[in-house]
């Protein structure tokens, strides 16, 4: 699979103290809070009526921009993984145990981010963690978004362990390239 996403010039974290700032400012749940509750300075809002997703995601559409300008993630990227992974149904429960509309696995909110695994039910709690760990992903693996959707689905240590990646992240991973295509042609 080709590279699905652009990521902005300068997004990848190269460098250990860059990474390491990352992963902590995501898992400042109060930091996530303050992003999550204000508009960066010196960027627009974007409302409802800003031209990006037209269906279910219209919903859930300021939450996804701002997460996208956080991370610095592609919106139409996070909108397919929502697709893919929970509908848009932000009480999603796999038998797995994820949650939520991006199906953040507790122990990840847990170890990763310091997130009280109740609050995945909540869609901005969600969307934010999912997209800072969209954005660890696609950091570790260079911004190949082959790699990054594989992992957020798999886990990086199956996709690591050099054993065959499993029928239903190649599934999914077809999922995300074609909803993230169908989200950018629709929303242009």
């Amino acid at each position: 699979m080709t590279s699905i996403f652009a990521l902005p010039a300068g997004a990848i974290a190269s460098d250990a103290s860059s990474m390491s700032d990352l992963v902590a400012e995501a898992r400042s749940l109060s930091l996530l809070a303050d992003r999550v509750n204000g508009k960066p300075a010196g960027q627009r809002v974007i409302t409802p009526k800003t031209k990006l997703l037209r269906d279910p995601p219209l919903t859930y559409g300021d939450i996804i921009h701002r997460a996208a300008r956080t991370y610095r993630m592609p919106p139409n990227l996070i909108a397919a993984v929502i697709k893919c992974e929970s509908n848009w149904q932000s009480a999603a429960h796999s038998q797995k145990g994820a949650r939520g509309l991006m199906q953040i696995m507790p122990r990840t909110a847990k170890a990763e981010f310091s997130i009280d695994p109740d609050q995945l039910w909540d869609p901005t709690v969600n969307i934010h963690v999912g997209t800072a760990y969209l954005r660890i992903l696609a950091n570790r693996y260079a911004g190949n978004s082959a790699a990054t959707v594989s992992a957020y689905n798999a886990g990086p240590g199956r996709l690591e362990s050099g054993k065959p990646i499993p029928a239903e992240t190649r599934r999914y991973s077809d999922c995300v390239r074609r909803w993230f295509k169908a989200y950018r042609k629709r929303h242009k």
